[in-house]
């Protein structure tokens, strides 16, 4: 599907944010890494192991499948690495780095 302008991720219903990170998005020109069944069945099962708090906090669409990918298809170590990867970006307030020049960004950050 077309590129769409991005809901922030609290506006998002349950719905949305799963459908958002569950499929497996190939990027033009790519060659799946794994058999495309196994990408979408990982994708998910990596989504339905995080927590609500979780999947608010993942970088974008993609971090399912770049962690499922990277651990070969190994869903286990996947939600391992995803799970901590996701405690570090809320650890080091990724978010607020990324944000603070925005207009409604964090001032205290800023300066």
């Amino acid at each position: 599907k077309p590129h769409q302008a991005k809901q922030s991720k609290t506006t998002m219903s349950a719905a949305t944010v799963e459908e958002e990170f569950t499929a497996p998005h190939n990027y033009v020109g790519e060659t799946p890494l794994l058999d495309p069944k196994v990408e979408e069945e990982g994708c998910k099962a990596i989504f339905n192991a995080l927590t609500e708090d979780e999947k608010l906090h993942l970088a974008d669409e993609h971090m399912p499948l770049r962690h499922l990918r990277a651990e070969k298809g190994d869903v286990e170590k996947a939600i391992f690495k995803i799970k901590d990867t996701i405690q570090w970006r809320q650890d080091f307030e990724v978010e607020k780095i990324k944000t603070c020049f925005e207009p409604q960004g964090d001032a205290e950050m800023r300066a």
